[in-house]
């Protein structure tokens, strides 16, 4: 049975966990990392924590309906109306003619690589970061690299798209830290290529843009229509093709396209879902975190021929993972 939505506890984590992130006995993490020889272990002592996702409640401010029925999965490839996730600036090429198109689309070239502080420059140094912090994968790392996270973010914020923090997006909720990305991504790849990734929660997209870079196909879960059409339409930009969207409740999950190779959570839940558990592939590697309140552990689950081995990773800190879709 699922449990009740903590609307009590919805509030924004500004505060460090306390302690620092160590490294299990059990974390399959591998060797140094290559860029850096940063070792393998988690974050150092007095760094930021999470901060991901969160949702700020207005004082005396109710929660929303939920909905209760759920929506067909979308492809970014086919979406409901022909050009009605494409923005603008994408749409414009196809009409304008000879050096104005041309022009658009090196416009569109530059607002991806960036400039200033969204530059190639500042990109590294979010690597370099994240390589000291014990992020080994080389896929992973060049990932993270060339995907345009200030693309993910409001305008306004676009300067600090490559700070290791998350950011607002609207919908009182914020898009992942770049290192908790980094980390559940090394997690599902840590047995080797996947084909098949359930992602609970897309956000802002931009997990969902680096997973997508690094299997072969993404099935997304989000409860927020607004974010998930966001979402599609920046996916679309990028041309990131192998995601399917589907709009319901992350506790349970996509039943109709199981089993998954991986599912990864990006929201705290108080158990792991039964309905989690019984769409993971033999073999397959569940992320999550879970917990309640200020007592939060990442969770790598590992489906065996006999049952399930846990690997508690280290404290986090996520908002609740809600039920129920909401327009």
């Amino acid at each position: 049975m699922r449990p009740a939505t903590p609307h009590g506890t919805e509030r924004e984590y500004s505060e460090p966990a306390a302690g620092a992130y160590p490294r299990h006995s059990t974390d399959p993490i591998g060797p140094p990392c290559p860029r850096c020889g940063a070792g393998q272990g988690g974050r150092s002592a007095g760094s930021r924590r999470l901060l991901d996702r969160c949702c700020r409640r207005r004082r005396g401010r109710r929660c929303r309906d939920r909905l209760s029925c759920g929506r067909a999965g979308l492809c970014v490839d086919h979406p409901a109306a022909a050009g009605s996730h494409l923005s603008g600036r994408l749409q414009q090429p196809e009409q304008l003619a000879g050096g104005a198109a041309l022009m658009s689309r090196e416009q569109d070239d530059l607002l991806r690589r960036g400039i200033g502080m969204t530059s190639q420059r500042t990109r590294e140094r979010l690597i370099q970061r994240l390589c000291e912090e014990g992020i080994a994968n080389e896929r992973v790392l060049d990932v993270i690299r060339k995907t345009p996270r200030h693309l993910f973010v409001d305008e306004a914020l676009a300067h600090r798209a490559y700070e290791d923090t998350a950011l607002p997006i609207g919908h009182n909720q914020t898009i992942s830290q770049p290192y908790m990305v980094a980390r559940m991504s090394e997690l599902l790849l840590a047995a080797g290529p996947l084909d098949k990734v359930m992602e609970i929660g897309t956000g802002s997209g931009y997990q969902t843009a680096v997973l997508s870079q690094l299997v072969e196909r993404v099935f997304s879960v989000e409860r927020i229509k607004g974010l998930q059409d966001r979402a599609k339409e920046r996916l679309v930009e990028l041309n990131l093709r192998n995601v399917v969207f589907r709009w319901g409740d992350g506790w349970e999950g996509w039943p109709a396209l199981a089993p998954y190779n991986g599912i990864i959570v990006t929201a705290v839940a108080t158990d792991v879902p039964q309905a989690l558990l019984d769409q993971l592939a033999p073999g397959g590697r569940l992320v999550i975190p879970v917990g309640a309140g200020e007592v939060q552990q990442l969770m790598l689950i590992i489906r065996e021929e006999n049952g399930f081995s846990r690997h508690v990773l280290g404290a986090v800190r996520f908002v609740p993972l809600l039920n129920g879709p909401i327009a």
